[in-house]
């Protein structure tokens, strides 16, 4: 299962969840594989997050890595190793 995504696969994944119904939205497989490894988690109205079903963690997007990676980094300790770093991305995010 794919956890950290370009923008374009996350629209893709968000789209055939918003409307599992439509078979238009790309081949049976590839929409099936999206809805048995992912769910929507609505955060505000009509604003989502993807959630990988095996783990129930978030999806990162690869563009927002910096900014997530920046924040936690600013949560932990201004000097905080690159352990302890990974260790609260990985209790946040899927990888």
């Amino acid at each position: 299962e794919k956890s950290l995504v370009n923008i374009k696969l996350f629209d893709w994944i968000k789209k055939i969840l918003l409307d599992p119904s439509n078979k238009k939205i790309d081949i049976k497989s590839t929409c099936e594989w999206a809805k048995r490894c992912f769910i929507l988690e609505e955060i505000t109205p009509g604003n989502y997050r993807i959630i990988v079903k095996n783990n129930n963690k978030s999806v990162l997007i690869v563009k927002n890595i910096y900014k997530v990676l920046c924040r936690i980094h600013a949560k932990i300790d201004s000097h905080a190793s690159q352990k302890q770093l990974w260790k609260s991305v990985k209790q946040n995010w899927s990888f």
